[in-house]
């Protein structure tokens, strides 16, 4: 033992010694036994010297090590108190929360408060501090059991309304700008919402590095009134000079009152304010709370930095790109919440590709969700959480009519749906459009199009909801199901049909040409492995490699699909059709998938007591000698994009000056979710060139005319 420090504050003798362990002793059990032997031996060290209190600091009051500091009092018979300073550490914590945060209701809403680490001593007594001052309280805990335990501490001690939530996930503190954070943990920084205020009492901080967006305060720490101390200090554990541990300033606090008894075990929230009154009559005080930090905002109302039309995938990775550049970013939605076109598509729709690969930046999916495979509603949920994180400014139900570009100004005409649709105009320096490749359904035309589109009993695959899926499940089993096209959205609904329908169910497949077809995975090699493969090679050795793996895994593929050409999907940068689990040409060979050529014509044939529109669809195919007929047609023939849907966004002003995010062609990997945040990022940085040029500029002008009016000397 070292006696590091000896000095006096507010005449209390204060001295500081040091047991010689490494941190990883207290942590691995081969070493508890002896470190807990030495922190006994330095107790009863104390007890010989008379010292009168002795503060527990760090893990030597871990609950492994010794109950808390409840094993120090065996064999104990003098008159030394032994602390462990934790009331005092969650006084400060709350009061330093309350002086960052503010007042726990404003306009009749109460503020809700994250807390990580919620379960332990210190983290229990914040957060019941935090309830009875109002605040409601979002409660993290990784056990569940601890969990419960909080929960129902909480209950007894409370009265009246709980504004408690407990919960095991980080994923609710993605909508909370206010964190308490207990635990350290580097997770925690992929899950704080931008521009937060955080309050950390966790050693070590996780957050002295790597997000300077947030307001970071620590909670564990008082300063100290260099005044009161009788020298400088020698020892100041790493802090600066005037800064102290709360915990050990709780040693100072209790010596000075010596009617105070043995503060171990549980922190005494009813003691708490008495331990804090106490403390800052003795000149300890709150560090300073950190002033907001300026961004580059020069928006009002209706005029801001940049206007991202879309709130899909490609616009939040845009403008969460541009947030963490600082600059001013509001996002215009024409339906009623972020979710993008994944809302628009059939029925139990899943993403091809797996989980992992349709991450946007600096938010990886995993993050959200363990799974491999992940259902369009739950990667809408994924982008709401997207939002949350890089607190996106999103308007919703905001349709754009007009873009017009006037003097290096953007006028943006809208409508908002959800005020009554009231329109007015906004402008901004730099415009991004993001609505994506899935605007409407894109329908077939000419003679044969027309009159499918005139049939009640064809539908394109948007609309294969509730019933319409039930109909094309009892279509299959009789085998009068036609699917047109034989993309990624068909491959899926004819898997998906098949495995609900009974086993001698069958599926007519009309195609014009033959995608390339990819397993998702095969053996150990997975999908995303072939998509870096191909990235490597040029188009035309792309998909001459594409063509020899088929060949490779399934064989000829124009014995299983005669007379029908196939097309590059490098070349063409198109995404080829994924066989999820092997089943798709498993179903072709067995003959529950018939392929079939392009249409030649149709007829809608008129039953007897039936209007010509409820008939069934007679269909002759290209190099088929008799027709044949269906009871249900489902329509897998892709969407228009935006561009060709809206003239208002291919007028010449936008096509000229607009940046787009998720409108090109797909990327080389053929992983478009990947591509589209790159696309994002690269966006972002040019952008943020731009309006940094040009905040250069308006500040030399502004220079030049204060220069000019200035009086001769």
């Amino acid at each position: 033992m070292e006696v590091a420090e000896d000095i006096e504050y507010s005449g209390i003798r204060m001295q500081n010694w040091v047991l010689s362990n490494f941190g990883y002793q207290y942590v691995l059990w081969p070493f508890r036994s002896l470190v807990a032997a030495r922190i006994v031996k330095v107790a009863r060290l104390a007890e010989e010297r008379k010292i009168s209190v002795l503060c527990l600091g760090a893990l030597n009051k871990a609950e492994w090590m010794n109950n808390g500091g409840l094993g120090l009092l065996r064999g104990s018979n003098s008159k030394m108190r032994i602390v462990h300073g934790n009331t005092l550490t969650a006084a400060a914590v709350v009061e330093t929360s309350r002086a960052l945060f503010g007042p726990a209701v404003t306009d009749e809403r109460r503020m809700r408060v994250f807390v990580t680490g919620a379960s332990s001593k210190v983290g229990t007594a914040v957060v019941l501090k935090l309830l009875q001052h109002g605040y409601h309280v979002l409660a993290h805990s990784s056990d569940s059991h601890r969990s419960k335990k909080l929960q129902a501490k909480c209950q007894g001690h409370l009265e009246g309304e709980n504004q408690l939530q407990v919960t095991t996930s980080l994923l609710p503190g993605l909508h909370v700008r206010q964190w308490v954070v207990g635990k350290s943990d580097k997770k925690v920084l992929n899950y704080v919402p931008q521009g937060s205020k955080v309050v950390v009492f966790s050693v070590p901080n996780p957050f002295e590095s790597g997000r300077d967006d947030l307001m970071v305060v620590p909670g564990g720490l008082l300063h100290m009134d260099l005044s009161k101390l009788s020298k400088p200090r020698q020892f100041a554990n790493l802090l600066r000079n005037h800064e102290i541990y709360a915990c050990h300033a709780a040693g100072i606090v209790a010596a000075a009152n010596p009617n105070w008894l043995d503060e171990l075990g549980d922190v005494r929230v009813e003691e708490m304010s008495m331990q804090w009154k106490a403390a800052m009559k003795m000149g300890f005080s709150l560090p300073d709370i950190p002033v907001q930090r300026e961004q580059n905002k020069t928006s009002t109302p209706s005029r801001r930095g940049v206007i991202v039309v879309g709130a899909g995938p490609s616009g939040l990775a845009a403008a969460a790109a541009l947030v963490e550049k600082g600059e001013d970013v509001l996002l215009l939605e024409r339906q009623g919440s972020i979710q993008g076109s994944w809302c628009q598509h059939f029925e139990g729709l899943t993403i091809t590709t797996r989980a992992a690969t349709c991450g946007l930046p600096r938010f990886p999916m995993e993050l959200f969700t363990k799974n491999d495979e992940i259902a369009a509603w739950e990667y809408v949920e994924y982008l709401a959480a997207y939002a949350a994180r890089f607190a996106l400014e999103v308007r919703c139900n905001v349709e754009v009519l007009q873009l017009n570009d006037v003097d290096g100004q953007w006028h943006v005409s809208v409508r908002d749906g959800g005020d009554g649709g009231m329109q007015y105009t906004l402008s901004c320096d730099e415009l991004i459009v993001a609505t994506g490749k899935s605007a409407v359904p894109r329908l077939p035309c000419g003679a044969w199009g027309m009159a499918l589109q005139q049939s009640s009993r064809v539908i394109h695959s948007s609309q294969l909801h509730g019933h319409r899926l039930h109909e094309a499940v009892a279509a299959a089993c009789s085998s009068e199901l036609l699917v047109i096209g034989f993309g990624n959205s068909a491959a899926d609904i004819c898997s998906s049909v098949l495995r609900q329908a009974k086993t001698e169910s069958q599926i007519h497949v009309s195609m014009r040409r033959l995608p390339p077809i990819v397993r998702r995975q095969w053996g150990p090699l997975r999908l995303e492995w072939f998509a870096r493969l191909f990235s490597i090679f040029c188009d035309k050795n792309g998909d001459r490699l594409a063509d020899w793996l088929m060949y490779l895994i399934e064989g000829d593929m124009h014995k299983l699909f005669p007379n029908l050409e196939t097309w590059g999907a490098r070349k063409e940068r198109h995404i080829p059709t994924v066989d999820r689990d092997g089943s798709l040409l498993r179903h072709v060979r067995e003959q529950r998938i018939v392929p079939h050529q392009d249409l030649e014509w149709v007829e809608l044939s008129k039953e007897e007591g039936s209007d010509l529109d409820n008939g069934k669809v007679q269909v002759k195919f290209l190099g088929e000698a008799e027709p044949k007929t269906f009871n249900f047609v489902i329509l897998c023939t892709g969407y228009k994009s935006s561009l060709e849907a809206q003239a208002c966004l291919s007028c010449n002003d936008v096509m000229a000056r607009a940046h787009f995010v998720g409108l090109g062609p797909e990327p080389k990997d053929l992983l478009p979710l990947k591509g589209i945040g790159r696309e994002a990022q690269s966006v972002a940085r040019h952008i943020s060139d731009l309006l940094h040029l040009k905040r250069r500029k308006e500040q030399r002008l502004k220079d030049e005319k204060v220069q000019l009016f200035e009086p001769m000397t």
